[in-house]
């Protein structure tokens, strides 16, 4: 079965995808194009994802994202970035983002462990690695709360999308078939 994707969709469709009977999810803020977010299914758990459900946030359309291995897929949505990712990229040398999707949400959890699950893609995969045009797709996941202590530049929030053992975020230039491959898979 192929990777269905829906968008545009509801704020209770996010909270459906990533929430499960111990939380209480909350969304209190989208900033992206409605094209460029949506929820997925991918109903074996034997896919190359290895989730069956979610969320999938793009710099482009979210509709696309069945036809991933294809090359040249891309949508161009003329939104703003976002100041939190420009700090992230510019500490690994990088440039300011474009059309950024953010999705903000509060979590409250009934026991004392919360996890998430991620997969991180981009169309700039393979060519764009290291370009001395600057394009470098940057993925963040900021969590703040109680005796979480926050990032340089960042205030209270944390990006826990990083490399294991640092603070190097996950983004084009970091996680590749050159640097770290053994994170990267072909897209």
């Amino acid at each position: 079965p192929q990777l269905a994707v829906t968008s545009p969709i509801a704020d209770q469709s996010i909270i459906n995808a990533v929430s499960s009977p111990a939380t209480q999810v909350t969304i209190t803020n989208i900033q992206c194009n409605s094209d460029a977010y949506g929820s997925f299914a991918y109903p074996t758990a034997t896919n190359e994802l290895q989730m069956e459900k979610g969320i999938v946030l793009s710099s482009g359309s979210v509709l696309d994202a069945p036809g991933f291995g294809a090359n040249f897929v891309s949508s161009i949505m003329n939104e703003d970035g976002d100041a939190d990712l420009d700090i992230l990229s510019n500490q690994q040398g990088g440039q300011e983002s474009y059309d950024a999707c953010v999705v903000e949400m509060d979590v409250f959890v009934a026991t004392n462990e919360l996890t998430f699950e991620y997969v991180f893609g981009s169309e700039e995969y393979p060519e764009f690695v290291f370009s001395p045009g600057g394009y470098n797709d940057i993925f963040a996941f900021l969590v703040s709360g109680p005796g979480i202590a926050g990032d340089p530049g960042l205030g209270t929030q944390k990006n826990i999308a990083v490399l294991p053992g640092g603070t190097t975020p996950v983004e084009i230039n970091s996680v590749n078939n050159q640097v770290n491959w053994e994170y990267y898979r072909n897209n």
